[in-house]
């Protein structure tokens, strides 16, 4: 490679660096795609220049661009899989629901968690038709269910999907081709989807609940910029999020943030669901709170279909006591 061609590469490298979004770091992967540039030539052009710590920036790029193409594929070839948690009921430890969550199982790499590429698929909008799909399997797997009186079905809706036009009209096609009665679903939206604009927010809120749809905010204490919104935000549910009441206990500032944003939440007259539950004296100190749901590692992890519905059958004819949640999941 030629000094001018490797000034003509460290300019666009450098461009790549000063910007924090994506796409132009893709550009810069384009730019060595176009000219035929392999990741060794590169990997020399950086030792050159005397860059080697910036390899793995380089590395995480290619990477990402993998990611996205086995994504496409995984989509196509039936790669995801369901797991559903189990969401109890604190007072008598009866299961009244799950939460549905996405796994990608990769015939090479295994089983892979939605914290690894959930950001990928909403860069490159895949994120649309992985949302259907997981709404569509989620809704089909979980009428089963519908016999037990109290189960409600929990589907998480990403930022970028909330952005879509078509979304409720696209949920509504589903829970009517599917025979999913409206009023048994709950959609989890993260404070993060609202912040673009809480009026269409609002309206899109309210266009789902007309049709019996429960609305949850999901990671609830993550982020206060939507607390001085909460009385105009029609949710029914708010859920606390894991890191919010880990180490809550020995914590007294914590603590009594926390029992201030339940009061507000019960004047409000909200439900109130804790995720991330793992410990007994979590679930005792919840209790006291007159907490009404939650979920955790205490209970149970995401599981796939057939385990669940073991696990639900046999808490339906009798509720699992705590410490035998706690061998069977542990």
């Amino acid at each position: 490679m030629s000094r001018v061609n490797h000034e003509s590469l460290f300019h666009h490298y450098q461009t790549m660096l000063n910007s924090s979004k994506w796409k132009r770091k893709k550009h810069f992967l384009k730019y060595i795609k176009t000219n035929s540039l392999s990741p060794e030539t590169f990997s020399s052009f950086l030792d050159s220049y005397g860059h080697k710590h910036l390899k793995q920036d380089f590395l995480l790029i290619m990477l990402h661009d993998f990611m996205e193409q086995a994504l496409d594929k995984a989509l196509l070839e039936d790669e995801f899989n369901v797991y559903y948690q189990p969401i109890i009921q604190l007072n008598n430890q009866q299961v009244i629901g799950a939460e549905a969550l996405i796994r990608w199982c990769h015939p090479e790499w295994g089983l892979i968690s939605p914290n690894k590429f959930i950001s990928i698929a909403e860069e490159n909008e895949l994120i649309i038709p992985i949302g259907k799909w997981i709404l569509n399997q989620a809704c089909l797997q979980a009428k089963k269910f519908l016999s037990y009186p109290l189960f409600n079905l929990s589907v998480n809706i990403s930022p970028y999907q909330f952005r879509d036009p078509y979304l409720v009209t696209s949920i509504l096609r589903t829970l009517r081709d599917i025979g999913f009665p409206p009023e048994k679903l709950i959609l989890e939206i993260t404070e993060s989807a609202l912040l673009d604009n809480y009026s269409d927010a609002i309206k899109m809120m309210n266009q789902l609940k007309s049709f019996g749809i429960s609305l949850a905010l999901d990671d609830f204490g993550t982020g206060y910029a939507c607390l001085s919104h909460l009385h105009q935000l029609p949710f029914d549910i708010i859920k606390f999020d894991k890191s919010f009441i880990s180490n809550l206990i020995h914590n007294p500032r914590k603590k009594a943030i926390f029992s201030g944003l339940i009061d507000i939440a019960k004047k409000l007259k909200l439900k109130i669901y804790v995720e991330g539950i793992e410990r007994l004296s979590e679930l005792n100190f919840l209790q006291n709170y007159d907490i009404d749901r939650g979920q955790g590692f205490l209970f149970s992890k995401p599981i796939p279909i057939e385990q669940f519905e073991s696990y639900m059958n046999k808490n339906n004819h009798s509720p699992m006591l705590f410490d035998n949640l706690i061998k069977e999941t542990f």
